[in-house]
């Protein structure tokens, strides 16, 4: 079997035989992780990967279900329905982000995401690489009380009504 993990670019996907697969892939740096749509920059030299089966779960740029949709074109004589197809769906939990300062108090573990849940927000606390934490509120683009908070005092107000267990640390 073959796993291809995060940090690894699939660039390509071919199929020399009926039975085998090809991935080429290069590794991904940092721009290729952090950014959305970006490219890889190859930062080692790019190698292939090949397997008789592939299971696939594709990122945002698709790279594995264009390969086969492509790849499926060439076949003239497959009946409609038994064509590849992808069903995208509409995003319908599209959300905001804001970022806020959270410090852990003393004895707790430095090495786990905290989170709450609300009706209206989802708050993360996720761990930096240099031990700090960062807070993120996750918000509806329409949640205009959040997004329009117009001081620290307010803030905390807020902070305080909907995250009660996490406002002391933010």
């Amino acid at each position: 079997s073959i796993n291809v993990m995060h940090g690894v670019e699939v660039d390509s996907v071919s199929w020399p035989t009926e039975d085998k697969v090809v991935l080429s892939c290069s590794m991904c740096d940092d721009v290729c992780a952090a950014e959305e749509g970006a490219h890889a920059r190859a930062t080692d030299a790019a190698f292939e990967l090949s397997a008789s089966l592939m299971v696939a779960a594709d990122g945002a740029r698709r790279t594995i279900a264009d390969a086969i949709a492509k790849e499926d074109e060439t076949r003239r004589w497959l009946p409609p329905w038994s064509r590849f197809r992808v069903r995208r769906y509409a995003d319908t939990s599209v959300r905001v982000y804001k970022t806020v300062p959270f410090k852990l108090p003393p004895g707790w573990r430095g090495d786990i995401n905290y989170s709450a849940r609300t009706k209206t927000v989802n708050f993360d606390a996720l761990p930096t690489p240099e031990g700090d934490y960062c807070g993120v509120l996750l918000i509806k683009p329409d949640d205009t009380e959040t997004q329009s908070l117009p001081d620290a005092k307010a803030a905390r107000e807020y902070f305080d009504e909907i995250l009660p267990q996490f406002s002391p640390l933010i």
